[in-house]
Protein backbone atom coordinates (compact mmCIF):
# COMPACT_ATOMS: atom_id res chain seq x y z
CA UNK A 1 0.00 0.00 0.00
CA UNK A 2 3.33 2.57 0.69
CA UNK A 3 5.23 1.40 -1.95
CA UNK A 4 7.10 -1.60 0.00
CA UNK A 5 8.11 0.96 2.61
CA UNK A 6 7.58 -0.26 6.01
CA UNK A 7 5.70 1.82 8.40
CA UNK A 8 4.59 -0.93 11.02
CA UNK A 9 6.65 -3.87 12.14
CA UNK A 10 3.26 -6.10 12.75
CA UNK A 11 0.44 -4.63 10.87
CA UNK A 12 -2.67 -6.83 11.06
CA UNK A 13 -3.51 -8.93 8.70
CA UNK A 14 -6.03 -7.57 6.47
CA UNK A 15 -7.62 -11.26 5.15
CA UNK A 16 -7.63 -12.09 9.09
CA UNK A 17 -9.97 -8.97 9.87
CA UNK A 18 -12.04 -9.94 6.86
CA UNK A 19 -12.69 -13.18 8.16
CA UNK A 20 -13.70 -11.72 11.75
CA UNK A 21 -16.22 -9.64 10.04
CA UNK A 22 -17.60 -11.92 7.95
CA UNK A 23 -18.32 -14.25 10.64
CA UNK A 24 -19.55 -11.37 13.09
CA UNK A 25 -21.94 -8.97 11.23
CA UNK A 26 -23.98 -8.20 8.30
CA UNK A 27 -23.66 -6.99 4.93
CA UNK A 28 -24.93 -3.40 6.90
CA UNK A 29 -23.60 -3.12 10.11
CA UNK A 30 -21.12 -0.41 11.54
CA UNK A 31 -17.74 -1.79 12.65
CA UNK A 32 -15.73 -0.15 15.31
CA UNK A 33 -12.09 -0.34 16.31
CA UNK A 34 -11.33 1.39 19.46
CA UNK A 35 -7.39 0.83 17.91
CA UNK A 36 -7.00 1.13 14.78
CA UNK A 37 -3.44 1.91 14.21
CA UNK A 38 -2.56 2.17 10.38
CA UNK A 39 -6.67 1.56 9.15
CA UNK A 40 -6.39 -2.26 8.72
CA UNK A 41 -9.75 -2.38 10.02
CA UNK A 42 -10.99 0.50 7.51
CA UNK A 43 -9.27 -1.41 4.86
CA UNK A 44 -10.78 -4.60 5.44
CA UNK A 45 -14.21 -3.53 5.20
CA UNK A 46 -13.56 -1.70 2.23
CA UNK A 47 -12.51 -4.88 0.45
CA UNK A 48 -15.00 -6.83 1.93
CA UNK A 49 -17.94 -4.13 0.61
CA UNK A 50 -16.08 -4.55 -2.61
CA UNK A 51 -15.98 -8.31 -2.90
CA UNK A 52 -19.45 -9.16 -1.38
CA UNK A 53 -21.54 -6.28 -2.21
CA UNK A 54 -22.07 -5.09 1.21
CA UNK A 55 -22.31 -1.45 2.56
CA UNK A 56 -20.70 -1.96 6.21
CA UNK A 57 -19.47 1.21 7.66
CA UNK A 58 -16.54 1.44 9.87
CA UNK A 59 -15.82 4.19 12.99
CA UNK A 60 -11.87 3.75 13.39
CA UNK A 61 -10.69 5.11 16.42
CA UNK A 62 -6.60 6.38 17.02
CA UNK A 63 -4.89 8.92 19.24
CA UNK A 64 -2.69 11.00 17.55
CA UNK A 65 0.42 9.28 18.42
CA UNK A 66 3.91 10.14 17.34
CA UNK A 67 6.11 8.76 14.88
CA UNK A 68 10.00 8.34 16.15
CA UNK A 69 11.13 11.09 13.91
CA UNK A 70 13.65 9.04 12.65
CA UNK A 71 11.01 6.13 11.21
CA UNK A 72 10.86 6.44 7.61
CA UNK A 73 7.21 7.19 8.57
CA UNK A 74 8.27 10.60 9.87
CA UNK A 75 10.44 11.15 6.96
CA UNK A 76 7.51 10.69 4.80
CA UNK A 77 5.79 13.26 6.12
CA UNK A 78 3.89 11.22 8.66
CA UNK A 79 4.24 12.59 11.78
CA UNK A 80 1.58 10.56 13.82
CA UNK A 81 -0.11 7.06 13.03
CA UNK A 82 -3.60 8.84 12.48
CA UNK A 83 -1.77 10.70 9.33
CA UNK A 84 -0.34 7.09 8.19
CA UNK A 85 -3.68 5.79 8.72
CA UNK A 86 -5.52 8.23 6.46
CA UNK A 87 -3.18 7.92 3.81
CA UNK A 88 -3.58 4.07 3.69
CA UNK A 89 -7.29 4.15 3.36
CA UNK A 90 -7.59 6.69 0.84
CA UNK A 91 -4.60 4.55 -0.95
CA UNK A 92 -6.62 1.47 -0.16
CA UNK A 93 -9.93 3.10 -2.03
CA UNK A 94 -7.94 4.08 -4.70
CA UNK A 95 -6.74 0.37 -5.61
CA UNK A 96 -10.49 -0.64 -4.95
CA UNK A 97 -11.47 1.07 -7.37
CA UNK A 98 -8.79 0.23 -9.61
CA UNK A 99 -8.28 -3.33 -9.25
CA UNK A 100 -12.54 -3.84 -8.62
CA UNK A 101 -13.86 -1.61 -11.35
CA UNK A 102 -16.15 -4.16 -13.22
CA UNK A 103 -17.67 -5.61 -9.82
CA UNK A 104 -18.49 -1.94 -8.10
CA UNK A 105 -20.15 -1.14 -11.48
CA UNK A 106 -22.60 -4.02 -10.75
CA UNK A 107 -23.48 -2.83 -8.04
CA UNK A 108 -27.06 -2.14 -7.07
CA UNK A 109 -26.20 1.12 -5.17
CA UNK A 110 -22.56 3.12 -5.44
CA UNK A 111 -20.11 1.69 -2.66
CA UNK A 112 -19.27 4.73 -0.20
CA UNK A 113 -14.88 4.67 -0.17
CA UNK A 114 -15.03 7.90 1.32
CA UNK A 115 -14.10 8.84 4.91
CA UNK A 116 -14.59 11.68 7.01
CA UNK A 117 -11.94 12.47 10.17
CA UNK A 118 -12.69 14.36 13.18
CA UNK A 119 -10.34 15.35 15.85
CA UNK A 120 -11.11 16.49 19.57
CA UNK A 121 -10.92 19.89 19.80
CA UNK A 122 -12.19 23.20 21.48
CA UNK A 123 -15.29 24.42 21.28
CA UNK A 124 -15.39 26.99 18.31
CA UNK A 125 -17.50 29.50 21.19
CA UNK A 126 -15.82 31.66 22.95
CA UNK A 127 -15.86 30.88 26.27
CA UNK A 128 -16.45 33.55 29.23
CA UNK A 129 -14.86 33.88 32.10
CA UNK A 130 -16.69 33.67 35.35
CA UNK A 131 -13.20 34.55 37.03
CA UNK A 132 -13.28 38.09 35.59
CA UNK A 133 -14.60 40.92 38.44
CA UNK A 134 -13.08 43.90 37.19
CA UNK A 135 -15.95 46.08 35.61
CA UNK A 136 -13.49 47.28 32.79
CA UNK A 137 -12.56 44.01 32.03
CA UNK A 138 -16.49 42.47 32.11
CA UNK A 139 -16.93 45.05 29.67
CA UNK A 140 -14.29 44.24 27.02
CA UNK A 141 -15.12 40.46 27.36
CA UNK A 142 -18.97 41.21 27.03
CA UNK A 143 -17.51 43.48 23.50
CA UNK A 144 -15.30 40.72 22.60
CA UNK A 145 -18.25 38.20 22.55
CA UNK A 146 -20.82 40.32 20.69
CA UNK A 147 -19.73 37.63 17.87
CA UNK A 148 -20.12 34.72 20.27
CA UNK A 149 -17.43 32.64 17.37
CA UNK A 150 -13.77 31.97 17.64
CA UNK A 151 -11.89 32.97 14.54
CA UNK A 152 -11.00 31.35 12.02
CA UNK A 153 -14.15 28.54 12.42
CA UNK A 154 -15.86 27.07 9.37
CA UNK A 155 -19.43 25.83 8.86
CA UNK A 156 -18.22 22.62 9.08
CA UNK A 157 -16.76 22.82 12.52
CA UNK A 158 -19.79 24.65 13.46
CA UNK A 159 -22.29 22.56 12.35
CA UNK A 160 -20.74 19.55 13.24
CA UNK A 161 -20.32 20.71 17.05
CA UNK A 162 -23.76 22.29 17.00
CA UNK A 163 -24.86 17.96 16.03
CA UNK A 164 -22.33 17.02 18.86
CA UNK A 165 -24.03 19.25 21.07
CA UNK A 166 -27.40 17.98 20.94
CA UNK A 167 -26.56 14.45 20.77
CA UNK A 168 -27.10 13.84 16.69
CA UNK A 169 -23.70 11.72 15.11
CA UNK A 170 -22.35 13.86 12.26
CA UNK A 171 -23.44 10.79 9.91
CA UNK A 172 -27.09 11.71 10.51
CA UNK A 173 -28.95 12.23 7.19
CA UNK A 174 -28.34 15.58 6.14
CA UNK A 175 -30.33 17.56 3.65
CA UNK A 176 -28.59 20.53 2.55
CA UNK A 177 -30.06 23.63 0.97
CA UNK A 178 -28.51 26.87 -0.29
CA UNK A 179 -28.24 28.48 3.01
CA UNK A 180 -29.22 25.80 5.51
CA UNK A 181 -29.39 22.24 6.41
CA UNK A 182 -32.35 20.32 7.39
CA UNK A 183 -31.89 16.95 9.45
CA UNK A 184 -35.21 14.88 8.73
CA UNK A 185 -34.97 12.25 11.47
CA UNK A 186 -34.55 15.03 14.20
CA UNK A 187 -36.72 17.44 12.19
CA UNK A 188 -34.26 20.10 12.59
CA UNK A 189 -32.80 22.69 10.77
CA UNK A 190 -28.96 24.65 11.50
CA UNK A 191 -28.93 27.72 9.08
CA UNK A 192 -25.51 28.81 9.36
CA UNK A 193 -26.16 32.19 7.33
CA UNK A 194 -24.52 35.40 7.94
CA UNK A 195 -28.38 37.62 6.82
CA UNK A 196 -31.53 36.38 7.86
CA UNK A 197 -34.31 37.39 5.63
CA UNK A 198 -37.96 36.81 6.10
CA UNK A 199 -37.77 34.69 2.53
CA UNK A 200 -35.29 32.23 3.78
CA UNK A 201 -37.27 32.45 7.29
CA UNK A 202 -40.16 31.03 5.03
CA UNK A 203 -38.01 28.76 3.36
CA UNK A 204 -36.72 27.47 6.30
CA UNK A 205 -40.30 26.76 7.96
CA UNK A 206 -41.48 25.19 4.80
CA UNK A 207 -39.70 21.97 5.65
CA UNK A 208 -42.09 21.39 8.68
CA UNK A 209 -38.88 21.66 11.19
CA UNK A 210 -39.70 21.21 15.21
CA UNK A 211 -36.79 23.14 15.97
CA UNK A 212 -34.42 25.74 14.13
CA UNK A 213 -30.75 26.80 15.62
CA UNK A 214 -29.60 30.09 13.89
CA UNK A 215 -26.65 32.68 14.53
CA UNK A 216 -27.50 35.55 16.06
CA UNK A 217 -25.41 37.52 14.27
CA UNK A 218 -27.87 36.77 11.14
CA UNK A 219 -30.15 39.28 12.59
CA UNK A 220 -27.83 41.83 12.02
CA UNK A 221 -29.14 45.28 14.59
CA UNK A 222 -32.47 44.15 13.09
CA UNK A 223 -34.29 43.50 16.11
CA UNK A 224 -38.02 44.07 14.63
CA UNK A 225 -37.07 41.35 12.06
CA UNK A 226 -35.66 38.93 15.19
CA UNK A 227 -38.72 39.07 16.98
CA UNK A 228 -41.13 38.79 14.66
CA UNK A 229 -39.56 35.92 13.27
CA UNK A 230 -39.23 34.14 16.74
CA UNK A 231 -42.75 34.99 17.00
CA UNK A 232 -44.11 33.77 13.78
CA UNK A 233 -42.11 30.16 14.57
CA UNK A 234 -43.57 29.98 17.91
CA UNK A 235 -47.62 30.69 16.36
CA UNK A 236 -46.28 27.37 14.64
CA UNK A 237 -45.26 25.63 17.64
CA UNK A 238 -41.14 26.06 15.99
CA UNK A 239 -38.93 26.05 18.75
CA UNK A 240 -36.01 28.62 17.68
CA UNK A 241 -32.63 28.86 19.57
CA UNK A 242 -30.36 31.63 18.65
CA UNK A 243 -26.61 30.79 19.60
Amino acid sequence: MFEGKKFFNFPKPIGLIKRAIEMGTTNDDIILDFFSGSGTTAHAVAQLNAEDGGNRRWICVQLPELTDEKSEAYKAGYHTIADIARERIRRAGAKIRADQADRLASRNAPLDLGFRAYRVGDSNFKQWNELVSDPEEIRQQALANLDPLEEGTTDDDLLIELLLKRGISPLAKIEQYDSFCFIPPEKLVICLAYSMTEELFTAILATKPSSIIILDRAFGDDINLKVNLLLQAERQGVEVEVV
